[in-house]
């Protein structure tokens, strides 16, 4: 039996953080291999989402600081309900490694938005870069990663020729990246996949418990991450027109969102739902409106009717869903 090793996003509260790594998990553990979630920590993205982190406490901005302050009893809600998820479902073992283990056949790093820089000195995590030791006979793979966000100035290319050599498979999500990648990889094949939340058979998803977090009323959901929150008066204009409540789930904490669920009766603004909330919502919701990916591609798997900001890799094919109200 072929021993596995993961590396990626899996401790972030985030929905698709989480459920990507459970699916390449199951698929991998279907092909007859040991899999372990391999904890490494990469600090930014633990600090970033983790809500006890005492630096968001002092950040220059005032503004965010008292936010951080003010939705603390909240975050530390959502923090818990995605832990006990983590444990249940990716990985048992609480904490963090100190390095990473050099008993596998094969490393998988992926899948999520791994290359790109991160802080305010934009670097990369060398780690999920390849740059980590391994038994004679190991191989390093990454799987549908995503270099979405990252800027391709000559700094950048000169470190990545040098991180993929490092990998002897390299795939990646999406499709622009893969000719932008190509030059660098010394005549490496990069390979577009399926992210693994698409690869795996939708019967995978079943294993997890889901909840609908709203059946007292037909709903659009409404996963809102990053600044789409100002679409708000728009999706719910589309929930009125069709009879529906507008349920809303958020990537971090939104005082505009908050502040118009309270002046309507019909929007519900779930601030700590966690994974079995967005995976009961995906299968009962009306329609979908996110610019997530992993939004996008849940409201693929559970069949509903979707409106998002964003391009899907599909079986190879890139398609672009741009409809709007």
């Amino acid at each position: 039996m072929k021993k596995v090793g993961i590396l990626t996003t899996y401790f972030a509260a985030n929905y698709g953080a989480m459920l990507q790594p459970f699916a390449l998990k199951r698929v991998l553990e279907q092909e007859g291999c040991e899999v372990e979630m391999i904890r490494y920590e990469q600090k930014d993205i633990s600090h970033s989402y983790n809500p006890f982190y005492w630096g968001r406490f002092f950040q220059r901005n005032i503004s965010a600081a008292l936010a951080s302050v003010l939705f603390l009893p909240w975050a530390c809600a959502k923090e818990m309900r995605f832990r006990r998820f983590c444990r249940r479902y990716i990985s048992p073992e609480p904490g963090f490694v100190g390095q990473i283990p050099d008993d596998k056949d094969y490393y998988f790093v992926g899948s999520d938005q791994l290359w790109r820089t991160f802080g305010s000195d934009e670097h990369f995590d060398d780690v999920y870069m390849g740059f980590f030791p391994v038994r004679e006979g190991g191989k390093k793979i990454s799987y549908a990663v995503s270099g979405e966000h990252l800027e391709l100035h000559e700094q950048n290319r000169e470190y990545l020729k040098k991180a993929f050599r490092n990998f002897d498979l390299i795939s990646v999500r999406e499709e622009s990246r893969a000719k932008d990648f190509a030059p660098l990889a010394e005549g490496k094949k990069i390979e577009v996949v399926l992210d693994p939340t698409l690869l795996a058979e939708p019967c995978l998803f079943q294993e997890l418990e889901s909840k609908n977090p709203l059946p007292s009323a037909p709903y659009v959901l409404f996963y809102c991450v990053r600044r789409s929150q100002h679409f708000v008066k728009k999706i719910h204009q589309y929930a009125q027109k069709h009879h529906c409540h507008l349920l809303i789930f958020s990537e971090g904490f939104k005082p505009s969102l908050i502040r118009y669920a309270a002046f309507h009766d019909d929007v519900h603004y779930q601030m700590t739902a966690g994974e079995e909330a967005f995976l009961g919502a995906m299968q009962n919701a009306f329609a979908v409106f996110t610019p997530s990916f992993h939004g996008t591609a849940f409201a693929i798997i559970n069949h509903k009717n979707f409106y998002s900001w964003m391009t899907v890799m599909i079986a190879g094919r890139k398609n672009c869903w741009r409809t709007w109200v």
